[in-house]
Protein backbone atom coordinates (compact mmCIF):
# COMPACT_ATOMS: atom_id res chain seq x y z
CA UNK A 1 0.00 0.00 0.00
CA UNK A 2 1.38 3.36 -1.02
CA UNK A 3 1.48 6.47 1.11
CA UNK A 4 -0.99 8.13 -1.27
CA UNK A 5 -3.54 5.38 -0.67
CA UNK A 6 -3.09 5.58 3.09
CA UNK A 7 -3.64 9.36 3.00
CA UNK A 8 -6.72 8.87 0.79
CA UNK A 9 -8.26 6.40 3.28
CA UNK A 10 -7.33 8.63 6.18
CA UNK A 11 -8.98 11.63 4.49
CA UNK A 12 -12.15 9.60 3.84
CA UNK A 13 -12.16 8.48 7.48
CA UNK A 14 -11.79 12.08 8.73
CA UNK A 15 -14.60 13.35 6.45
CA UNK A 16 -16.94 10.52 7.53
CA UNK A 17 -16.08 11.25 11.19
CA UNK A 18 -16.80 14.97 10.83
CA UNK A 19 -20.10 14.30 9.01
CA UNK A 20 -21.10 11.84 11.77
CA UNK A 21 -20.33 14.39 14.48
CA UNK A 22 -22.33 17.11 12.72
CA UNK A 23 -25.32 14.78 12.28
CA UNK A 24 -25.13 13.59 15.92
CA UNK A 25 -24.82 17.17 17.18
CA UNK A 26 -27.87 18.33 15.21
CA UNK A 27 -29.98 15.33 16.21
CA UNK A 28 -29.03 15.53 19.87
CA UNK A 29 -29.53 19.28 20.19
CA UNK A 30 -33.03 19.64 18.84
CA UNK A 31 -36.19 20.21 20.87
CA UNK A 32 -37.71 17.35 22.81
CA UNK A 33 -40.85 15.88 21.29
CA UNK A 34 -43.61 16.31 23.91
CA UNK A 35 -45.76 13.48 25.25
CA UNK A 36 -49.35 14.22 24.27
CA UNK A 37 -52.13 12.55 26.25
CA UNK A 38 -55.61 12.06 24.86
CA UNK A 39 -58.64 13.44 26.73
CA UNK A 40 -59.31 10.22 28.65
CA UNK A 41 -55.67 9.98 29.76
CA UNK A 42 -55.65 13.61 30.92
CA UNK A 43 -58.84 13.04 32.93
CA UNK A 44 -57.40 9.86 34.48
CA UNK A 45 -54.22 11.66 35.58
CA UNK A 46 -56.22 14.62 36.88
CA UNK A 47 -58.38 12.20 38.92
CA UNK A 48 -55.22 10.71 40.44
CA UNK A 49 -53.53 14.01 41.21
CA UNK A 50 -56.25 16.56 42.03
CA UNK A 51 -57.34 15.07 45.41
CA UNK A 52 -53.68 14.79 46.46
CA UNK A 53 -52.85 18.33 45.32
CA UNK A 54 -55.96 19.66 47.08
CA UNK A 55 -55.04 17.92 50.36
CA UNK A 56 -51.47 19.21 50.25
CA UNK A 57 -52.67 22.75 49.47
CA UNK A 58 -54.86 22.58 52.55
CA UNK A 59 -51.88 21.45 54.64
CA UNK A 60 -53.32 17.95 55.11
CA UNK A 61 -51.91 14.49 54.46
CA UNK A 62 -53.60 13.05 51.33
CA UNK A 63 -56.34 10.52 52.08
CA UNK A 64 -55.11 8.24 49.31
CA UNK A 65 -52.59 5.66 50.56
CA UNK A 66 -50.46 5.49 47.41
CA UNK A 67 -49.98 7.41 44.17
CA UNK A 68 -48.59 5.47 41.23
CA UNK A 69 -47.91 7.46 38.10
CA UNK A 70 -46.35 6.19 34.89
CA UNK A 71 -43.59 7.88 32.95
CA UNK A 72 -46.06 8.61 30.11
CA UNK A 73 -48.58 10.14 32.54
CA UNK A 74 -45.89 12.28 34.18
CA UNK A 75 -44.55 13.64 30.88
CA UNK A 76 -48.03 14.11 29.42
CA UNK A 77 -49.19 15.98 32.54
CA UNK A 78 -46.11 18.20 32.33
CA UNK A 79 -46.85 18.93 28.66
CA UNK A 80 -50.57 19.56 29.20
CA UNK A 81 -50.35 21.74 32.32
CA UNK A 82 -47.08 23.65 31.79
CA UNK A 83 -45.04 25.19 29.00
CA UNK A 84 -42.20 22.69 29.57
CA UNK A 85 -43.40 19.79 27.38
CA UNK A 86 -40.82 20.61 24.67
CA UNK A 87 -37.99 21.40 27.09
CA UNK A 88 -38.15 18.65 29.74
CA UNK A 89 -38.84 14.92 29.54
CA UNK A 90 -38.48 12.45 32.40
CA UNK A 91 -37.28 8.86 32.16
CA UNK A 92 -38.06 6.77 35.24
CA UNK A 93 -35.33 4.21 35.96
CA UNK A 94 -34.61 1.93 38.91
CA UNK A 95 -33.89 4.34 41.75
CA UNK A 96 -33.37 7.44 39.63
CA UNK A 97 -35.14 9.86 37.34
CA UNK A 98 -33.32 11.18 34.30
CA UNK A 99 -34.54 14.61 33.23
CA UNK A 100 -33.74 15.28 29.57
CA UNK A 101 -33.54 19.08 29.38
CA UNK A 102 -33.38 21.31 26.30
CA UNK A 103 -31.90 24.58 27.52
CA UNK A 104 -30.07 27.72 26.55
CA UNK A 105 -26.59 27.95 28.01
CA UNK A 106 -26.21 31.13 30.13
CA UNK A 107 -24.43 34.04 28.42
CA UNK A 108 -21.58 34.14 30.97
CA UNK A 109 -20.78 30.44 30.64
CA UNK A 110 -17.22 29.47 29.71
CA UNK A 111 -18.52 26.71 27.38
CA UNK A 112 -21.02 27.31 24.53
CA UNK A 113 -22.50 30.60 25.79
CA UNK A 114 -25.95 31.45 24.36
CA UNK A 115 -26.20 28.07 22.58
CA UNK A 116 -29.09 25.66 23.01
CA UNK A 117 -28.07 22.19 24.19
CA UNK A 118 -29.69 19.06 25.55
CA UNK A 119 -28.53 17.95 28.94
CA UNK A 120 -29.48 15.08 31.23
CA UNK A 121 -29.86 15.62 34.96
CA UNK A 122 -29.80 12.53 37.17
CA UNK A 123 -32.25 12.96 40.04
CA UNK A 124 -32.46 10.84 43.19
CA UNK A 125 -35.75 10.82 45.14
CA UNK A 126 -36.16 9.58 48.69
CA UNK A 127 -38.32 10.02 51.77
CA UNK A 128 -36.53 11.13 54.94
CA UNK A 129 -38.40 11.75 58.22
CA UNK A 130 -41.75 11.90 56.41
CA UNK A 131 -40.68 14.43 53.78
CA UNK A 132 -39.53 13.99 50.19
CA UNK A 133 -35.94 14.73 49.27
CA UNK A 134 -35.02 15.56 45.69
CA UNK A 135 -31.32 15.68 44.81
CA UNK A 136 -29.67 16.28 41.42
CA UNK A 137 -26.62 14.04 41.46
CA UNK A 138 -25.12 14.97 38.07
CA UNK A 139 -25.72 16.91 34.86
CA UNK A 140 -24.25 15.82 31.53
CA UNK A 141 -24.54 16.50 27.80
CA UNK A 142 -23.71 13.94 25.12
CA UNK A 143 -22.27 11.68 27.82
CA UNK A 144 -19.83 14.23 29.27
CA UNK A 145 -20.37 15.81 32.68
CA UNK A 146 -21.09 19.52 32.40
CA UNK A 147 -19.02 21.98 34.40
CA UNK A 148 -20.46 22.74 37.83
CA UNK A 149 -21.18 26.32 36.69
CA UNK A 150 -24.35 25.06 34.93
CA UNK A 151 -26.07 23.67 38.01
CA UNK A 152 -23.96 24.60 41.04
CA UNK A 153 -26.90 26.08 42.91
CA UNK A 154 -28.84 22.79 42.53
CA UNK A 155 -26.40 19.86 42.57
CA UNK A 156 -26.30 18.13 45.95
CA UNK A 157 -28.99 20.35 47.49
CA UNK A 158 -32.48 19.23 48.51
CA UNK A 159 -34.68 20.76 45.80
CA UNK A 160 -37.83 19.95 47.78
CA UNK A 161 -36.85 22.32 50.59
CA UNK A 162 -35.97 24.99 48.00
CA UNK A 163 -39.45 24.62 46.47
CA UNK A 164 -41.23 24.72 49.83
CA UNK A 165 -39.53 28.02 50.68
CA UNK A 166 -41.21 29.58 47.62
CA UNK A 167 -44.70 28.23 48.34
CA UNK A 168 -47.56 30.35 49.69
CA UNK A 169 -49.24 27.68 51.80
CA UNK A 170 -47.43 25.31 54.15
CA UNK A 171 -47.33 21.58 53.49
CA UNK A 172 -47.98 18.99 56.23
CA UNK A 173 -44.99 18.32 58.48
CA UNK A 174 -44.73 14.63 57.55
CA UNK A 175 -46.72 13.18 54.70
CA UNK A 176 -44.57 10.73 52.69
CA UNK A 177 -43.55 7.36 54.08
CA UNK A 178 -41.79 6.11 50.94
CA UNK A 179 -40.88 7.03 47.38
CA UNK A 180 -39.99 4.38 44.85
CA UNK A 181 -38.79 4.95 41.31
CA UNK A 182 -38.76 1.87 39.11
CA UNK A 183 -38.61 1.24 35.38
CA UNK A 184 -41.37 3.53 34.00
CA UNK A 185 -43.21 4.07 37.33
CA UNK A 186 -43.09 6.52 40.23
CA UNK A 187 -44.77 5.44 43.47
CA UNK A 188 -45.42 7.68 46.49
CA UNK A 189 -46.80 6.18 49.70
CA UNK A 190 -48.38 8.71 52.02
CA UNK A 191 -48.13 8.46 55.81
CA UNK A 192 -51.26 8.72 57.95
Amino acid sequence: MTIGRVLKYLAILVVVGIISLVIAWNIYHREISPTVLNTEEIEAVDQKLSPIMHSLKEGEVPRSQTLIISQRELNGYLNHHTKHGKTVKFTLLDGYIHADIYMKVPAGSPVLPNRKIRAVAEIKLSAVDGLPEIHITSVSSMGADLPEVYAKKYIGKNLYSMLVEKMDSPLPDKFVSSIKVSEGLLSLRFSH
